[in-house]
């Protein structure tokens, strides 16, 4: 694998990654974000997203990031379609696209189930933890019901 970066702080760029954009919903600097990201995405998935996109919403061809990410593209290929398969990326016919976590990544991370079950339980109790420090309350902040 050949994917280098400093992990001193590969989570918060994760952080920073997922949270700018368009009608995006960032996430807060937080111990309970790093913990939700740690276990979404792992170390090597986590160095591939911050190396190849530069930002959410975007799509972004294989060559792309195999040039950004220095991974070779048979095993980058394996990466990114378990990545789709997961929920953590979306795929548009040849292209891949990083989704911001909410509104987005959430939903369909969640809604395919097809992740380590320990580590769904382990994202959704951060989530969870998240929801009770107040994030995303601004979802649900009009007269209107959801």
């Amino acid at each position: 694998m050949i994917c280098y970066m400093n992990n001193s702080n590969l989570y918060e760029q994760l952080r920073i990654l997922l949270s700018e954009g368009e009608n995006v919903i960032g996430l807060p600097k937080h111990e309970v974000v790093d913990k939700l990201l740690r276990n979404m995405y792992t170390e090597q998935e986590a160095k591939i997203l911050v190396s190849s996109f530069e930002k959410v919403s975007t799509p972004t061809s294989i060559r792309n990031i195999v040039k950004l990410s220095g991974i070779p593209r048979e095993e980058l290929k394996q990466f990114l379609e378990d990545m789709h398969y997961k929920g953590k990326l979306f795929k548009l016919g040849p292209l891949y696209m990083l989704l911001p976590y909410l509104p987005g990544g959430f939903e369909v991370y969640f809604s395919v189930n097809r992740d380590d079950p320990e580590r769904i339980k382990k994202v959704a109790e951060a989530h969870l933890e998240l929801r009770k420090l107040g994030f995303s309350y601004e979802l649900s902040s009009s007269d209107h019901s959801i």
